[in-house]
């Protein structure tokens, strides 16, 4: 079964932020949804793909972190943490567990609209026709 492309994941459990960012992104011209948990996110990724993921660490169940690090695929999907942990450490193992950024909370959305672009940049989607 072929898996649906998006633009990008928000998994983000703040709810006013989830959607504050989904909005954001929307109005750049990216498609994103938002999940509020890890498993959440799994069960979404089971059927869909996202080209960039933007992922709070302080979830509930399942930390951001060590989702991230179980987190198989990421060949095609680029990870944006946007975290209020701003600590050495755990910036460091975030980018080691195969992030490509990490913002500290509070972020600027333009800031996020650039690192989302230039993941686009470089992870160039393929688009394919597809007829029903």
């Amino acid at each position: 079964m072929e898996k649906r492309l998006i633009d990008a994941l928000v998994i983000e459990d703040d709810a006013a932020l989830q959607e504050a960012i989904v909005t954001n992104l929307g109005m750049e011209g990216f498609q994103a949804v938002g999940m509020s948990s890890a498993e959440a996110a799994d069960e979404w990724l089971a059927h869909h793909a996202a080209v960039a993921i933007i992922l709070d660490l302080n979830l509930p169940g399942i930390d951001g972190l060590a989702w991230l690090k179980q987190f198989k695929d990421l060949e095609g999907t680029g990870v944006i943490v946007a975290s209020a942990r701003s600590d050495q450490q755990t910036r460091l193992a975030c980018l080691d567990a195969g992030a490509d950024a990490v913002l500290t909370k509070p972020f600027d959305p333009d800031e996020l609209n650039l690192m989302v672009s230039n993941l686009f940049k470089r992870i160039k989607p393929s688009m394919q026709w597809q007829l029903d």
